[in-house]
C-alpha cells in the first residue's frame, strides 16, 4: 500500500528506536504476562467468554473505597502571568532531581501525563466543566495520584486556565504548543527535559480512571523490556457495541501482543451467528517506553491509521509490540455535556459507596 511518501524517514526513525534501547525487534521471543489475582474479600465476577485466543493477564483489582477520592472545594479563580503557570506547587527542578536520583539507584522513572486541551470540538473547555463541585481535570488528577508507580505527574495543556486549575490541584502543569494533532504528541513535548523512561498517557476526560490500571500498565513495561507499549481491553457487552464504529475492537496473539485494532467488528464470524469468542473493546489508555514514544511521534501517520483514524495503528505499522491487559474498567470519556451528567451520576454512586464502607 502506497501512501504517496518516501519511507526512508520511517526506516530511520525505526532504526533509531531500535538502537536507542539496545535491542532489535525482529526476533523477540514470546513472553507471557503475569496473572493478577483479586484481593482477599473481593467478589469475583463471571468469567468473560472463553476464546480460542487466550486472554492476557486477569482482570485488575477494584480500588478499595477508602482510597477513592472525595469532594473538594471548587476551582478558585486566580490571576497569574504565564510564567507563574509554569511553576508547579512542588518545585519543578526538585522533581527532576528526584527522578534522576531514582534512576541513579537502579530504578527506572515513570511519568504520568494528562493531556488536556481547551478546543474540544464537541465540548470546548470540558477540562474545567464543574463535576461535583470541582473541575473535571481535578478529578483526573486526584485519581492518577492514587497510582503507586508514578514518580512524576504532569498536566500537558495549551491553555493557561487549565494550567492554573492543575496547579491549584497541586499538579505540575506544562504549557505545550496549541497545534498538536493528538494527545500523544502533546505528551511527548511535555516530557522534554525529563528523564522518565516510561510514560503513561492518562486521558484528561476520564474522571473515573482506575489507579490500579495505571499501575498495571507501567509495571508491564518495567517487568519486561520486550514490550514497547501497553494498553487495555474490556469485554464487549452486546452486539450493538460490537457493531458500533465508535467502540474500537482489538485482537491479540497467544502472548497478549496486539494484532490489530479496528472500528469494524473483529473477529468476524464467517459462518454467521454471534462471534462469542474474542470480543474485546479497546480502552484508550497507554503506557509507552520512552525510546519508542519518540520514534512514534517522529513518524508520519501510517496508511491504515489514515483509513481507520486510529493512531495506535501507526505503532503496529512501526513494528511495535503492544501488550494488551484485560480490565473491568470500561472508562467514561467525557465528550459531551450528557457524558458529564453520566459521570456525575457514577461518581455520586461511588461517593455513596465510600461513605457506606
Amino acid at each position: 500500500m502506497n501512501d504517496g511518501r518516501s519511507h526512508s524517514g520511517l526506516a530511520s526513525s525505526r532504526l533509531a528506536w531500535q538502537e536507542s534501547d539496545g535491542r532489535s525487534h525482529s526476533g523477540l521471543a514470546p513472553c507471557r504476562l503475569a496473572r493478577q489475582e483479586p484481593e482477599i474479600g473481593e467478589k469475583r465476577s463471571a468469567s468473560p467468554p472463553q476464546s480460542s485466543v487466550p486472554a492476557p493477564p486477569a482482570f485488575d483489582r477494584e480500588i478499595p473505597p477508602s482510597q477513592r477520592s472525595g469532594g473538594a472545594p471548587g476551582l478558585r479563580q486566580a490571576t497569574a502571568d504565564k510564567q507563574g503557570f509554569r511553576q508547579a506547587t512542588a518545585d519543578k527542578q526538585g522533581l527532576r532531581q528526584a527522578t534522576a536520583g531514582k534512576q541513579g539507584c537502579g530504578g527506572r522513572s515513570v511519568a504520568g501525563v494528562i493531556p488536556a486541551r481547551w478546543g474540544s470540538t464537541r465540548f470546548p473547555g470540558k477540562s474545567l466543566a464543574p463535576l461535583l463541585g470541582k473541575p473535571l481535570i481535578r478529578h483526573v488528577i486526584e485519581r492518577a495520584r492514587l497510582a503507586k508507580t508514578l514518580d512524576l505527574l504532569l498536566v500537558a495543556t495549551d491553555d493557561e486556565r487549565i494550567a492554573r486549575a492543575a496547579e491549584e490541584a497541586g499538579c505540575e502543569a506544562v504549557m505545550t504548543r496549541p497545534d498538536h494533532p493528538s494527545g500523544t504528541d502533546r505528551l511527548a513535548e511535555a516530557l522534554a527535559g525529563t528523564d522518565a523512561e516510561i510514560a503513561v498517557n492518562i486521558q484528561g476526560d476520564e474522571p473515573l480512571i482506575e489507579p490500579a490500571l495505571i499501575d498495571r500498565l507501567a509495571e508491564t513495561l518495567l517487568a519486561d523490556s520486550a514490550w514497547d507499549m501497553a494498553t487495555a481491553a474490556t469485554p464487549i457487552r452486546d452486539d450493538a457495541e460490537m457493531n458500533d464504529p465508535s467502540a474500537v475492537k482489538v485482537v491479540w496473539d497467544r502472548t497478549g501482543c496486539a494484532l490489530y485494532f479496528s472500528r469494524a467488528p473483529i473477529p468476524f464470524a464467517r459462518d454467521g451467528g454471534v462471534a462469542a469468542d474474542g470480543r474485546w473493546r479497546h480502552v484508550g489508555v497507554y503506557a509507552y517506553r520512552r525510546a519508542f514514544l519518540d520514534a512514534f511521534v517522529a513518524a508520519e501517520p501510517a496508511p491504515l491509521e489514515r483509513i481507520e483514524k486510529l493512531e495506535q495503528l501507526r505503532a503496529l505499522h512501526l513494528g511495535a509490540r503492544i501488550a494488551v491487559l484485560t480490565t473491568r474498567d470500561r472508562g467514561i470519556g467525557v465528550d459531551t455535556p450528557d457524558d458529564l451528567r453520566a459521570a456525575e451520576r457514577l461518581l455520586g454512586e461511588e461517593e455513596g459507596m465510600r461513605k457506606d464502607y
